[in-house]
């Protein structure tokens, strides 16, 4: 017979982006008291993020508990066949039922925070907020009265603060005090959200009934991005969150069992290695120019005109006019899918538009080109680049080749110190040493369990797609066959209902997805803010 306790519930706090890589030493050096505790007490390790290790596809692998060839989640964009005609992805084009919705079916209550890609918001048995990726001006809560509620409190912002485009044509020291001033900015910012988010998930954990509460913070990630070279600042992120950690795990209560994750860690960047360049090289990628404003254009017009007509001045220069190089999918048989993407895709005839490559020349030019691919040396170290390559069936077991939107390659670096992606320009080099000590995601990521009925012991190399099929388990609620992840039922003690309990499953979580993409104006405000994170060009 199933035994189960009915008071127990269960907490995720999310910190995206959190690694070990600050949290051990900090603990070592006596600061972030909350995770000292938990490293003494708990069960924590690294947690095995997606691939590729970033936060659409993570957070996806998290709430699903399977990978993105089943939930259809491999990047920021979501294209079917032209690369050019990408669409910001959002909660409707999940093709499989999240976490909180399978707790709705089974009579549990769920409040769920700042989980990325929940926007819209969908119903739930319990609140759901949505504010990551939700356009200005828009309803991100479910039930939509609390919108207003949380509006009225200063939740939610009114209006999104302009992003300051970078500044061209500047000297080198006023640009260092305009990244200064921005940085400082940013820094006070995340330290005033964490304070606010504290507040409004203990107001919810008291004011609402809950069988599972999880709310996300964005900090670690946004700092990692924005000044992961400034480590003061990035130390007192971290003491901020162990802040939160603390406060919430005490407002829990005894009877919940705590979890604390990341979707992916983060590292120092060393060096950049340029796939696309490196693609040109070999003749398989081919560069156009783009000029992307109507204003750009129209001065170039204005210009060539006074020049054919012999009007322009000596002096006369394009003060508005920017361009920038870009990729020629017609003419290119393979290219780095995204900066984010960790992949290669390849132009192939009949899945994508301007297809390049013959089906029947597909499995022998992708084996030819990871051959290639593993044969590259660093040039200081002469070591290989790529620690893993995976095809994209290796990288989603069961996924067929060939179909699909992912990369057809994907590709990892030694302790991931060395990124693939860079914006093409004219003149570009295929190795390229950081200016700074920039930042860039680890595929660790951060995993804790603690509460009664939790060992004192490590899991065994859990994965992002664990935990979903983890907590349904530790809810008494049957796991959909079709989950990827398994329940880690090593971090139980033996004696735990939780451990004495089989696991029992229930069909399919597959859902047909809704596929509602934002408006241009949404769009274009999104990718604005992804563009200022550093994560797309705009």
């Amino acid at each position: 017979m199933e035994r189960m306790d009915a008071k127990t519930r269960v907490l995720v706090i999310g910190l995206d982006g959190a690694t070990f890589e600050i949290i051990r030493p900090m603990v070592k050096g006596g600061k972030l008291p909350n995770f000292a505790r938990l490293m003494r007490e708990g069960s924590f390790g690294p947690l095995k993020s997606s691939m590729p290790p970033i936060t659409p596809c993570a957070w996806t692998n998290f709430a699903t508990g399977k990978n993105p060839s089943k939930h259809g989640i491999y990047d920021l964009e979501f294209y079917k066949s032209d690369p050019e005609k990408g669409k910001i992805i959002n909660r409707t084009f999940v093709m499989a039922k999240p976490l909180w919705k399978l707790l709705t079916e089974a009579g549990k209550r769920s409040v769920v925070i700042d989980v990325p890609f929940t926007y819209p918001p969908e119903e739930i048995n319990g609140v759901l907020i949505a504010r990551v990726m939700a356009p200005s001006k828009k309803n991100c809560t479910y039930p939509k009265t609390l919108y207003y509620k949380l509006l009225r409190s200063g939740f939610i912002r009114k209006s999104e603060k302009e992003i300051a485009a970078d500044p061209v044509r500047i000297n080198k020291k006023k640009l260092k005090a305009i990244v200064h001033d921005r940085i400082k900015a940013s820094f006070r910012e995340m330290c005033e959200e964490i304070d606010k988010n504290i507040k409004l998930a203990s107001f919810l954990m008291k004011k609402e009934p809950w069988d599972f509460f999880m709310i996300v913070f964005m900090e670690a990630d946004h700092a990692g991005h924005g000044f992961w070279h400034h480590q003061a600042k990035m130390r007192k992120i971290y003491e901020k969150l162990d802040e939160a950690v603390g406060k919430l795990f005490e407002l829990a209560g005894p009877n919940t069992i705590k979890f604390i994750i990341s979707d992916h860690g983060f590292t120092s960047l060393s060096y950049v290695f340029n796939i696309d360049e490196w693609l040109r090289e070999k003749g398989l990628l081919v560069k156009k120019i783009d000029i992307p404003s109507r204003e750009s254009m129209k001065e170039l017009k204005v210009f060539l005109r006074k020049v054919k007509s012999g009007e322009n001045k000596p002096d006369d220069k394009l003060t508005k006019f920017r361009y920038r190089i870009k990729t020629d999918f017609s003419k290119s048989k393979a290219y780095l899918q995204s900066g984010t993407s960790f992949g290669i895709r390849i132009n192939l005839e009949g899945r994508d538009r301007a297809g390049a490559v013959k089906k029947e020349e597909y499995n022998r030019f992708r084996d030819k080109l990871i051959k290639e691919l593993r044969e590259i040396k660093h040039p200081l170290t002469g070591r290989n680049v790529f620690s893993r390559i995976l095809k994209k069936e290796e990288a989603y077991p069961g996924s067929p080749s060939c179909i699909g939107p992912g990369p057809d390659i994907f590709l990892l670096t030694p302790q991931m110190k060395m990124v693939t992606g860079l914006p093409l320009m004219e003149k570009q080099e295929v190795f390229k040493r950081t200016v700074k000590r920039c930042g860039t995601h680890h595929t660790e990521g951060i995993f804790f369990a603690f509460g009664e009925g939790i060992k004192k012991l490590p899991p065994d190399f859990p994965k992002i797609t664990d935990l979903a099929p983890t907590i349904l388990h530790t809810l008494g609620i049957p796991i959909p066959k079709d989950m990827d992840g398994r329940v880690l039922r090593e971090i139980f003690e033996p004696e735990s209902v939780y451990a004495m309990n089989k696991v029992r499953y229930q069909g399919s979580s597959a859902i047909k997805k809704e596929e509602k993409a934002y408006s241009k104006k949404e769009e274009r405000e999104i990718r604005n803010r992804l563009a200022a994170l550093g994560y797309i060009e705009t």
